[in-house]
């Protein structure tokens, strides 16, 4: 089986990209997706769209993945991980159901 690796998630206001990185740091594949809008739903995918395209370039499953990390410019909650404001977004509530999180 191959190395462990790890995907990190960079959230801009007018990108999301996804990166996987093997355990030595070295980057193994990049994804860059145009946010067409900036709804979380529509944000959650464009990052979902991007983790699935770097995982197929790099031909393996998420279960293989050590670890993933979001980066996104704003106010998190540290106790839920939700994005709370998000102001490259427009967003001034918490990221809702569409990545998972409770209401």
């Amino acid at each position: 089986m191959a190395g462990s690796f790890a995907i990190g998630m960079d959230l801009g206001g007018t990108n999301a990209r996804a990166a996987a990185v093997d355990d030595q740091g070295r980057l193994l594949q990049v994804c860059k997706e145009k946010l067409i809008a900036r709804t979380p739903e529509a944000v959650a995918e464009a990052l979902a769209t991007c983790t699935r395209s770097v995982l197929a370039a790099i031909e393996r499953p998420i279960a293989d993945c050590a670890g993933i990390g979001v980066g996104v410019a704003g106010q998190i909650d540290a106790r839920s991980g939700r994005v709370i404001v998000a102001p490259n977004l427009g967003w001034t509530v918490a990221m809702p159901a569409a990545v998972g999180a409770p209401a």
